[in-house]
């Protein structure tokens, strides 16, 4: 396929382990998120709750376990539906399935005064010569501690900010990012960042994540219209973020 750009938002289809479902009917999504990964400490007075991130140098997708609701109307065929139905079972022996929907993914990153050239995703950016052979460019951001845009890959959309490129070999400056379009990619690599210290650095890009089918619930509608929910939330996989560099 092509390489395609942001008016393509929700123009394709929603796939998941491996099979492109959906595609007949309506996509709801319900977001929300739960805090990091859960640890507990005995003391005296009893038990203290804690929660924190992946790593200091993760992603706030390490964390950032969103749920959703997808509703299938109808479904397209009987092979759809066996699929879906199988996944609710395997996924406690095999794994979770992959999920990549037709909207974009967040993913954020503090800028320290250290120097820091590769950044790894909570999730996976597709690529046109990937597994779901689909390339959607990806926008990258730099906002100063206000939320100010101050550097970006569109900045006819931000009067005054400066310009990001993404480029598909290593970065000549900081000015730019290497993201592939070719293979799926798990990391962007940019140029020294420094000068944006106490920024953040953000992608928005279509790709995968792990997830968990927590249940799904199915109603006949009317005659031969079957209609199903499956609610599902992230389960991104942790990496070494600390290696880093």
């Amino acid at each position: 396929m092509p390489v395609k750009d942001w008016a393509d938002v929700l123009d394709h289809k929603a796939w998941l382990a491996g099979r492109e479902i959906g595609t007949a009917g309506e996509l709801f999504f319900d977001p929300g998120t739960l805090p990091g990964t859960t640890a507990g400490v005995a003391a005296d007075a009893g038990f203290v709750h804690q929660s924190g991130g992946a790593s200091p140098k993760a992603s706030s997708g390490a964390a950032d376990y969103i749920t959703r609701v997808l509703r299938f109307i109808p479904y397209l065929s009987r092979t759809d539906f066996e699929h879906v139905q199988a996944l609710r079972l395997t996924q406690r022996m095999t794994g979770f399935p992959s999920l990549w929907l037709p909207i974009p993914r967040v993913e954020a990153w503090t800028i320290r005064a250290t120097a820091r050239t590769t950044w790894t995703l909570a999730g996976t950016i597709s690529g046109d010569a990937g597994v779901r052979a689909l390339h959607i460019v990806p926008l990258v951001e730099i906002r100063d501690a206000s939320g100010v845009v101050t550097s970006t890959t569109v900045p006819a959309d931000h009067p005054g900010a400066a310009t990001l490129t993404i480029v598909s070999g290593a970065p000549a400056s900081g000015s730019e990012i290497q993201i592939p379009t070719d293979p799926d990619t798990t990391e962007l690599i940019t140029g020294d960042l420094t000068g944006s210290a106490g920024s953040s650095l953000i992608v928005h890009y279509f790709g995968f994540i792990p997830v968990e089918i927590i249940s799904v619930s199915r109603e006949i509608e009317e005659f031969n219209k079957l209609v199903d929910e499956i609610e599902i939330i992230d389960r991104p996989t942790l990496k070494d973020f600390e290696a880093d560099s």
